[in-house]
Parts: C-alpha cells; sequence; structure tokens
C-alpha cells in the first residue's frame, strides 16, 4: 500500500521502549501501525525490531494460532486442485474474497502456504513462492475465471463489467468449460512446460487466455494454431530483450570516442537479424491470426444458417396460421396414423415451409 506506515516517530519509539518487554512483536506493530493485518515481517515490523535491537533489547516473536484459523475441507480439496497453477497468495484471494488486500505476509496466505506444505514441501522454494516446477493447469472453472479477470485486459481495467462468479450466465459457464479443456490438452501443457523461466510462462498462458477465453467453439486444430502464435510471442520478447541489450551497450559505447571505435560491425550486423527474424515473426503471428478468424468466421455463418432453419421450425409451430398448415400437411401424409412417421423429413411440403417459399417455388 502507498500510504503504509514504515518510520517509527519519536511517540512510537516510547511506546515501544515502554512496551517491548510486556506484550510480543505483533502486538507493538499493529498498534504503531494501527494495521490490524500487519506483522513482524512488515517494514514498521522490521523497524521495531531493529530499534528493540538498539538498546539491548529483543523483540517478542509470536506466531498466530493456528487453531483460531484452519482452512475447511472443501478449501484443503481446493488448494490441492489449484496450488501448481496460481501461487498461495492467488489462492489466498479466492478463498477469502472478504480480505480486500491480503498480501504474502497475511495469514491467509501463510496459512495456504502452511498447508501446501505439508503435503508437498517441494512445491514451496525458500522465498515461499511457488517454485518452477511442473505446470498445473487449474481443474475447476472458478480458479480459471480469477486468471480471465486478471489477464483480459477489459476486466483487469474495469472498461467491462467481469464475470461474477456466483452469477454466471449460461454463456459465461460454456466459455469457462470450454477454456478449462483448452489449458488441459497435452498440447498446451507439453508448451507450457517447456519454458524455464515464470515470466514466459505467464506470458504464454496470459496471450492464450485473452485469444481464447471467449470463443467456446475452437476445434482441436484451432486450439494448437492459438498455442503456436502464442509460443511465437513469447519469443518475441526474447528477441526483443536481447534487440535493447545491444542498443544499451552501443549508446554506453558512443558516450567516449574509444568506445566508439570498439564498436564492430558484427554488432550492428546481429541488430539487423534480430529485428528482420522480429518482424518476420510478426507477420507470421498476423497472418495465422487472420486464418484463424476467417475459418472460424466461415464456420460460424455455416452454423448460423443451420440454426435459422431450426429457428424457423419453431417460429412455424409458434404462430397458428403456420401450425395448422403443418397439420394439414400431416394429414395429407397420413402421418397422424403413426404409420410413415419417419417420412417427416421428407416431406417437401414441410421443408418448404421451413425453408420459407411455397411448395409450387420449391418445384422450380
Amino acid at each position: 500500500m502507498s500510504d503504509e506506515k514504515t518510520e517509527l516517530t519519536e511517540e512510537d519509539k516510547l511506546y515501544v521502549r515502554e512496551n517491548w518487554d510486556k506484550v510480543g512483536l505483533i502486538e507493538l506493530v499493529k498498534h504503531v501501525s494501527g494495521d490490524e493485518d500487519a506483522d513482524g515481517r512488515s517494514l514498521i515490523g522490521k523497524n521495531i525490531s531493529r530499534y528493540i535491537g538498539e538498546f539491548g533489547g529483543k523483540a517478542k516473536t509470536t506466531k498466530y494460532n493456528k487453531m483460531e484459523m484452519e482452512l475447511t475441507e472443501d478449501q484443503k480439496t481446493y488448494v490441492k486442485n489449484n496450488y501448481g497453477a496460481s501461487k498461495p497468495l492467488e489462492i489466498a484471494k479466492i478463498l477469502f474474497p472478504e480480505k480486500k488486500q491480503l498480501t504474502a505476509l497475511n495469514k491467509e496466505t501463510l496459512l495456504v502456504q502452511e498447508f501446501i506444505k505439508s503435503f508437498d514441501p517441494e512445491a514451496i522454494d525458500s522465498k515461499d513462492e511457488l517454485s518452477v516446477g511442473t505446470y498445473r493447469a487449474p481443474q475447476r472453472p472458478d480458479t480459471l475465471l480469477f486468471k480471465v479477470i486478471k489477464y483480459v485486459t477489459k476486466f483487469s481495467t474495469g472498461e467491462a463489467k467481469a464475470p461474477d462468479g456466483k452469477n454466471l450466465t449460461e454463456l459465461e459457464k460454456k466459455q469457462l468449460n470450454s477454456l478449462l479443456a483448452y489449458i488441459n490438452t497435452h498440447r498446451f501443457l507439453s508448451q507450457i512446460n517447456r519454458y524455464k523461466k515464470e515470466d514466459d510462462r505467464e506470458t504464454f498462458e496470459s496471450c492464450f487466455i485473452r485469444y481464447t477465453f471467449d470463443k467456446p467453439d475452437l476445434m482441436q486444430e484451432d486450439v494448437d494454431q492459438y498455442i503456436v502464435i502464442c509460443d511465437e510471442i513469447v519469443s518475441q520478447g526474447k528477441i526483443q530483450a536481447t534487440i535493447e541489450l545491444l542498443d544499451l551497450q552501443i549508446d554506453e559505447a558512443l558516450q567516449s570516442e574509444a568506445g566508439a571505435r570498439s564498436i564492430s560491425g558484427n554488432t550492428t550486423e546481429l541488430i539487423n537479424a534480430l529485428r528482420e527474424k522480429l518482424n518476420v515473426s510478426r507477420k507470421r503471428v498476423d497472418d495465422t491470426m487472420t486464418k484463424l478468424v476467417q475459418t472460424r468466421s466461415k464456420r460460424l455463418d455455416n452454423k448460423f444458417q443451420e440454426n435459422a432453419s431450426i429457428l424457423n421450425l419453431v417460429e412455424a409451430w409458434q404462430t397458428e396460421k403456420q401450425r395448422m398448415k403443418m397439420i394439414e400437411l400431416a394429414k395429407e401424409q397420413k402421418i397422424l396414423e403413426g404409420e410413415e412417421v419417419d417420412k417427416l423429413s421428407d416431406m417437401d411440403g414441410v421443408i418448404a415451409l421451413i425453408a420459407g417459399f411455397s411448395k409450387d417455388r420449391a418445384r422450380h
């Protein structure tokens, strides 16, 4: 928080000197900071400990009583299903939505970390963050929704209202379930686990979610193409970073005459080659994206035409006059006797009615 208290006033120091040996460090921190969620690992907590040490004292460290807060069985199941795909802080924010400003130091987050350690000690490294091991995709729509809101710009910026996890529309449910299937495919998991840096994984995952979260109708071939596109974008980031590093080295070298002479033609050629590679990659992404959009658009148009025929049938039955025509046609074909029901789909009169033109016109 930008307004977090970090420095001790003279009044704070007096309070600490009078109470350091009477109460624990957490109580001192809460009193001085005015924050009930602060503890000894906050900046103000560290400054209090340092100040106590300056006059030869030692702060009383206290741990929160785990019996005061425990995860429910549902929460434990949630953690086990999602701890590999989300960091402890992200999980804690979902499990404790009433806590609006959770940090990695809050007891809710620590509780999640401790539980993860209890069944998978290697999942948490020395910095209390998820190590870059095997990527585990979310297994539940609500976890995935958290990532959608985080990565999709219009939701994260507030430009559009984010889906409400407790009141999802049928379309939103369908979109989340489809996305859940996409990111649990072998192809997706194989690709994301090739990246050894957390930043690369997050870039890949965020791009894929942004491109596919609202497309529940993708074919497997489409999913594979989006995976290729996202991999290209990860590569572009690496190329761009290399170019920027080389440009910086050249700028620094140009600050002196000797440095300017040290710049070789090979460096300039390398930068030009990298820029060309970057441009080719960007064009490849654009071409693939255009093809995907066009293919999907054509498929949706065909689907719309199919649904339109069904819609016409429904509307025909809902209209009394049209319904009577259908019944008369059925009588003429003797289907009401139950003997030729299977011929309904072949009745040229019914088909003509659904299509929207007369039987005579259909014959021409």
